[in-house]
């Protein structure tokens, strides 16, 4: 088989697929949220509904993470050919996808923090969350900090995922690994 149609014909298990679509929803969703808010949002009833959408959102995204996470220890992920990608670019791939793994925790766990230690409570949706740390200014400026430059790496880690399946597309004899994930 050429590796091309290698490729083609290896696919991401379908719960994977499926989380991954979801996940991408999940935090585009998030992104827009914050945007309406920076630039839109006062203070009323759907400024409040966008505030905790965004932080259910977050926990939404935390826990498909984990589910994330279990289905692919479980399971397995279709290999970059080598007679396509050499060994640098998926060491890079790897190293790109922990990155991102990282990220999508760091933004969900630092927004928690970022209400638990407020005056506020912590809600998913209509359920009252666990608290882990007390109200504390310091950790609030501290979380909100890590919280921004997490998400903003994310964002970049996102475009650079889409960038590189955009080089691999273009420069790869057409290889799509985009259809790996569909």
């Amino acid at each position: 088989m050429a590796p091309v149609d290698e490729l083609k014909s290896s696919k991401y298990p379908i719960m994977l697929r499926i989380i991954h679509w979801f996940m991408v929803l999940l935090i585009l969703s998030q992104f827009l949220n914050i945007f309406y808010l920076k630039f839109f949002g006062g203070e009323n009833a759907f400024t409040l509904l966008m505030v905790e959408t965004h932080h259910a959102t977050g926990i939404t995204i935390f826990i498909m993470l984990l589910v994330r996470i279990s289905v692919r220890i479980v399971g397995s992920v279709p290999k970059l050919p080598e007679s396509l990608f050499s060994f640098a670019e998926q060491r890079s791939a790897k190293l790109g996808h922990k990155c991102l793994y990282l990220l999508m925790f760091a933004a969900p766990i630092t927004g928690y923090l970022i209400m638990d230690s407020s005056i506020y409570d912590v809600h998913f949706y209509a359920w009252s969350m666990p608290s882990f740390v007390f109200e504390s200014e310091q950790l609030l400026e501290t979380s909100l900090t890590m919280h921004n430059i997490a998400v903003w790496l994310l964002g970049l880690g996102i475009i650079g995922h889409l960038l590189m399946l955009l080089k691999h597309y273009k420069f790869k004899r057409g290889v799509k690994l985009l259809q790996t994930m569909l």
